[in-house]
């Protein structure tokens, strides 16, 4: 006799069988017993149908169920033969994702991650010998998809990411030397969303987007000259004027870091110059590789009855021909509240003021 494989023509003549009994079998064992008795059959043979029913709906869906399953898991193994990990992951995955128990999908999908994993790091490491960084930091991002615990995978992202800056940075250099100031800022962008702490990434950078925006000037505020009694304010003032037009000058101007800034004026100044001046402005300014520059003086802190007043005056000089594009002087009294002893803290007063002054 020939083997019945489907198991969904079983079930339907199980049904057909299970179903024609009530109409015959129970018309007789029930003849006799009246009309509750006619009630009694029809119940038993609707509950009788409906379980049937039910329990034919479940084999038929568990059937397909493993039938899907059974499809991707085959596409797992045939692409574990071929070496295809990640391919073989994700087939192991969807298998298991129908039907968590078929088969062994759960052991095969754990191996195939794990082989999945060292194919890509394999991968990334290839690409990077090529310095295909883009496609590196591709596999290694896709080995920790399969692997997230992965200590290789976050370790070479790790180093790949201190890699591609460097790489992205020195090509920025080669564009910025030629004026191809468009690649320049592509290879700089893709360097500062990595690290903006990197060397003096960050100017370049702005630098960059300055030139090619063409709207805004690269400015470097380098040093107030303090001839007041007052020794060490011209600091307090010079960060606060390079706080303030970083915000209010934003649209005009964008300010290169404060801290290589004086960097540079410590390591350079006393070989470049023998004094602060404009020259000297410019040298600094060439260095920073600044579209302008800021200077500033404190000419005098004077007390008049319980008020302090603070007289300064600040240029921006084009860089390098030391053209005066700015120019002004002021006097600023303070509230009552500041004193000699406090004055220090409320040079951002001072600097917004002067600030303001400095961009009509």
């Amino acid at each position: 006799m020939r083997k019945i494989k489907c198991p969904v023509a079983l079930l339907l003549v199980f049904f057909l069988l299970t179903a024609s009994i009530p109409a015959a079998a129970l018309e007789r064992g029930f003849s006799a017993a009246g009309a509750s008795g006619d009630n009694s059959k029809k119940y038993i043979t609707t509950a009788a149908v409906v379980a049937v029913v039910v329990t034919v709906g479940f084999l038929i869906s568990s059937a397909v169920r493993n039938s899907k399953a059974k499809g991707f898991y085959r596409q797992g193994e045939d692409y574990a033969a071929q070496g295809r990990w990640d391919l073989a992951a994700d087939a192991f995955a969807e298998a298991a994702k129908i039907n968590p128990k078929y088969r062994d999908v759960q052991s095969k999908l754990a191996h195939a991650r794990e082989q999945a994993e060292k194919m890509l790091i394999a991968l990334g490491d290839a690409a990077r010998e090529k310095e295909k960084l883009e496609d590196a930091l591709l596999y290694y991002q896709k080995a920790l998809k399969y692997q997230p615990d992965s200590v290789l995978a976050r370790a070479r992202l790790e180093d790949l990411g201190r890699q591609m800056v460097a790489v992205y940075y020195r090509r920025g250099q080669a564009y910025e030397t030629q004026n191809r100031w468009e690649e320049a800022l592509r290879e700089y962008e893709q360097a500062y969303r990595i690290d903006p702490q990197y060397e003096d990434l960050r100017d370049r950078y702005l630098r960059a987007k300055a030139k090619v925006e063409g709207e805004q000037s690269l400015l470097g505020v380098l040093y107030f000259l303090n001839y007041s009694d007052y020794p060490g304010l011209e600091t307090f003032l010079l960060q606060a004027v390079q706080t303030e037009l970083a915000t209010a000058g934003a649209g005009r101007y964008v300010l290169l870091d404060y801290r290589r800034v004086q960097r540079i004026i410590g390591e350079q100044a006393e070989a470049l110059g023998e004094r602060f001046d404009d020259s000297l402005a410019m040298d600094i300014g060439r260095l920073l590789g600044a579209d302008a520059v800021l200077t500033g003086e404190i000419r005098s802190v004077t007390q008049q009855g319980r008020r302090v007043r603070v007289q300064v005056a600040a240029k921006i000089l084009e860089v390098p021909g030391a053209k005066v594009l700015t120019e002004v002087e002021l006097t600023h009294t303070f509230s009552r509240e500041v004193t000699m002893e406090n004055l220090p803290q409320a040079m951002p007063e001072l600097a917004q003021e002067l600030a303001k002054k400095i961009l009509r």
